[in-house]
């Protein structure tokens, strides 16, 4: 006869296979959820439940934070061309462009 807990780990175990085989798909979750017929919440909760298990440092989650970005006027003296350093597509469309130069800007 299995326990409770015997039980929960092997079902743990059979979902961290599941996420495995997402990772390895490269399908998005929606497709991924649909050809395994499961609730896309449920692939959703066993992501996150398996990347906090497989983390290296568990207080890393605990301590990200939200740092704010304020943009600096511009000075007269800086005339340097900016460059694209890096863009970011967000998931609701919309585009993060950061410019900058080489060069620092002196006031």
């Amino acid at each position: 006869m299995r326990t409770y807990h015997a039980e929960q780990a092997s079902h743990r175990e059979e979902m961290f296979r599941l996420v495995e085989r997402y990772y390895q798909s490269g399908l998005t979750r929606r497709q991924f959820s649909q050809q395994e017929r499961i609730y896309l919440s449920k692939l959703v909760y066993w992501i996150g439940r398996y990347r906090r298990h497989h983390q290296e440092n568990p207080a890393q989650e605990a301590t990200a934070q939200f740092i704010s970005l304020h943009p600096m006027a511009e000075s007269e003296d800086c005339r340097h061309p900016k460059t694209l350093l890096i863009e970011l597509c967000l998931g609701n469309g919309m585009m993060l462009s950061i410019y900058g130069s080489d060069e620092p800007c002196l006031p």
